[in-house]
C-alpha cells in the first residue's frame, strides 16, 4: 500500500470504529431498559432502539471489511500494471501502452473521486 492509500484507510477506520462504539453504547444504554422497564412501551421502543443499534453496528463492520478489500483490490491493480508494463509485447507497442495508461487514469480518478466523497461525508458528519 502506498503511503496516502494507508493513511486513508486508517482515516476511514477509525471513523467507522468510532461510529461503531458508538452503537455499543447505544446498545448498552438500552439494554436494562428493554429488560426491566415496567412501562411496556418504552420496553419495546428500548428493545427495537437496541436491535437497530446492534443491526447498524454489524453493518459497519461489513463496511469496513469492504474498504479493507477495496484498498487491497487498488494496491493489487496497481502492482498488476507494474508487472504489465513490463510486457515486452507492450512495451514495442504504443498504442496498446496508452490504452492501458487511460485505463488506470481513469481507475485512479474514480478512486480519488470516491476518497474526495468520503472526506466531504467525513467533514459534514463531524459537524452534527
Amino acid at each position: 500500500m502506498t503511503v496516502n492509500s494507508e493513511d486513508s484507510l486508517d482515516e476511514y477506520r477509525t471513523s467507522i470504529v468510532k461510529k461503531k462504539e458508538q452503537l455499543m453504547d447505544m446498545v448498552k444504554a438500552f439494554q436494562k431498559p428493554s429488560e426491566e422497564e415496567p412501562d411496556q412501551f418504552k420496553r419495546v421502543v428500548s428493545k427495537t432502539f437496541r436491535k437497530y443499534a446492534i443491526i447498524m453496528e454489524d453493518i459497519f463492520h461489513n463496511l469496513e471489511m469492504f474498504a479493507i478489500l477495496n484498498f487491497g483490490l487498488r494496491d493489487q491493480n496497481e502492482m498488476l500494471k507494474n508487472i504489465v508494463n513490463q510486457l515486452a509485447e507492450l512495451r514495442q507497442n504504443p498504442k496498446m501502452q496508452l490504452d492501458i495508461q487511460e485505463t488506470f487514469e481513469k481507475y485512479n480518478e474514480l478512486y480519488s473521486k470516491q476518497m474526495e466523497s468520503f472526506r466531504r461525508h467525513q467533514a459534514d458528519l463531524e459537524k452534527l
